[in-house]
Order: structure tokens, then sequence, then C-alpha cells
């Protein structure tokens, strides 16, 4: 059975984490402002329109493409790129959310 896949984050040094469980796309947030885990929560249910590098393109050929985050690991890692410039959420890729 596949591990949930837990990412770390911070907003203004109060660090959370951002759960995905493969088999079954849930996404959990924990973090200690109800608020903010709704807010966050609410953003990655929805579908995201984001520019990606066209295959065997050049290094500026890019087409919009649907990521959903609860779709796979990799539309997970791309929707949480974007999540900074819309909720000012840090992701911390290297740091270990067993840490927290």
């Amino acid at each position: 059975m596949p591990q949930l896949y837990k990412i770390t984050f911070n907003i203004a040094d109060i660090y959370g984490y951002i759960a995905y469980d493969p088999q079954t796309q849930a996404i959990t947030v924990d973090y200690p402002d109800e608020r903010t885990c709704a807010a966050i929560k609410d953003w990655l249910a929805k579908e995201h329109e984001i520019n990606t590098p066209v295959e065997n393109g050049g290094t500026n050929d890019f087409a919009p493409k649907k990521y959903l985050a609860a779709r796979s690991v990799s539309d997970f890692e791309t929707v949480l790129t974007r999540i900074w410039q819309h909720l000012g959420v840090h992701i911390d890729w290297s740091f270990p959310a067993e840490c927290i």
C-alpha cells in the first residue's frame, strides 16, 4: 500500500504539511489555523490551468494544461508550485514533514 506523500509548508515561520494519499486521492492539511487549512484545501480542490513546456519544443514553447492536485502525485506537485502566488504558502520541498 502506498504511503502518504507529505510536503512541508510554512506561513510566517509557522509550519504545517499537506498530505496526498495516492490510493484514495485524498488531500489533507495539518496546520494550526483552521481558516488557512480550509483555504489551502479549497484551492487544491480546484482545477488549475498552468502553462507547461511543450514536449520536443524549444525553451520558450509552452502550452496551457489542466492540473488537478488530487489526480496524481505529479499533478499534486505541479499545483503546489503555484500556491505561493495565490495564498502566500511557502512549500519547503526538502524539509521532511516528520520533523514538524
